[in-house]
């Protein structure tokens, strides 16, 4: 007997237009009746993968930011957070910086998250798209969902970082990551997202956990 429904988001829950399909909706109810527990695992941030979990009303703690947080949409209860190092949230900085790459820090694990950066290069188009998406989606909430700061070395201290994302043009993504994984070792899990087509590449640091997979075992027990 299946006993979960572990579902991503993107082209598996959601259309092309990133809306659920009632048929979707209506197999997860039958789930949920028969005993089965349905959730969602996503590489998104909670504050993104939110609106979806609502209208569900899934039975069970969401998986996101690549199984490195497990929260309740209803309550926003915190099931379990793992976060990066003081230490090593400034050295991805550090060289993700000098690598060229703009840097998107996500933070405050115990509300529904902030999304903190302060550059945006001219040229990194689908970062600015992907900003400007998640102010509509959020829209009241949008000011305290994503901060503009001066500089992030300066207000990460203060911060509970649960993972830092890079993006850029390809090359140079490329050498970020290779410097990295040889720098950082064994402290953090990075995860690649890219489009060569469109010359953009998007790394996410994370701490090493297997991800999805284990942050549900951390929930059953």
């Amino acid at each position: 007997m299946i006993k979960l429904l572990a579902l991503d988001l993107d082209g598996t829950l959601l259309n092309s237009q990133g809306k659920i399909p009632e048929q979707n909706k209506s197999a997860i109810t039958k789930a949920e009746e028969k005993g089965v527990l349905v959730t969602i695992c996503t590489g998104r941030r909670f504050r993104d993968a939110l609106p979806v979990a609502l209208e569900l009303n899934l039975n069970a703690p969401v998986i996101c930011h690549n199984g490195a947080l497990l929260k309740y949409a209803d309550s926003l209860e915190t099931v379990a957070a793992s976060l990066l190092s003081g230490k090593t949230v400034h050295e991805i900085i550090r060289v993700g910086k000098a690598f060229g790459g703009d840097a998107l820090v996500s933070c405050n694990p115990h509300t529904k998250g902030t999304l903190l950066y302060d550059t945006i290069s001219d040229e990194n188009t689908p970062l600015k798209r992907y900003v400007e998406w998640a102010r509509r989606l959020h829209g009241n909430e949008a000011e305290e969902s994503i901060l503009h700061v001066q500089m992030l070395e300066e207000v990460v201290d203060k911060q509970e970082v649960i993972h830092i994302s890079f993006s850029g043009t390809c090359a140079p993504m490329l050498e970020l990551q290779q410097t990295l994984s040889d720098e950082l070792a064994d402290s953090v899990n990075i995860l690649a997202t890219i489009y060569p087509n469109l010359d953009f590449t998007l790394w996410t640091f994370c701490r090493p956990t297997l991800p999805k997979v284990t942050a549900w075992r951390i929930w059953r027990k």
